[in-house]
């Protein structure tokens, strides 16, 4: 018999039964009415997940070594992982967070996206309306200044961002409100 926590699997009734969302140290996430969570995304202790959030099948977003808070209009998709170390993370507003990100950093600013399979490491403050890269390393400790385009590995810090690129991130995750209010919609 198949593992109903298998997240290659499809949505079936018995894995819609099993609770990912999971209380530790005293900890419950609180997640916003409006939010989407996939049954199959886990979320475990000190979790604030604001209005209009989104958490995408096999991510986890994990608050046991220190609080984790996510705006308004974050969206997590599918297999990143969120987590911290003692002095807690903190999402802003309008966060595109791609498939395959590991966030492991002190914070994250407004209107930024975080591409594809991009690692955020330790300590780590990203500023607002930034970019980081698919694939970038960011290592520990880098402070990210408003308006940054970041990419590499190790990660590096390119010109301001404008234009065309600014106007994207003002808008970057309009599609995944929409889509996070239709997957509610449909149970799914």
């Amino acid at each position: 018999m198949r593992n109903p926590l298998y997240c290659g699997r499809q949505n079936t009734t018995a894995a819609r039964k099993v609770n990912l969302i999971k209380s530790i140290f005293g900890k419950t996430p609180r997640i916003a009415e409006s939010a989407y969570i996939s049954d199959a995304a886990v979320i475990i202790g000190d979790v604030e997940i604001g209005e209009e959030s989104s958490v995408w099948p096999c991510a986890v977003i994990r608050g046991d070594d220190g609080p984790i808070r996510i705006g308004r209009e974050v969206h997590i998709q599918d297999n990143s992982v969120v987590h911290c170390g003692n002095g807690g993370l903190e999402i802003g507003t309008k966060v595109n967070i791609g498939h395959g990100v590991v966030v492991h950093c002190r914070r994250i600013g407004n209107n930024v996206l975080i591409a594809n399979n991009a690692t955020i490491l330790d300590d780590v403050e990203i500023g607002n309306f930034c970019m980081v890269a698919a694939g970038a390393v960011v290592p520990p400790r880098t402070k990210v200044p408003d308006y940054s385009f970041v990419v590499g590995v190790p990660a590096e810090i390119k010109p301001e961002i404008h234009g065309q690129r600014l106007e994207y991130l003002k808008e970057a995750g309009a599609h995944y409100t929409w889509k996070a209010k239709e997957y509610k919609k449909a149970g799914v």
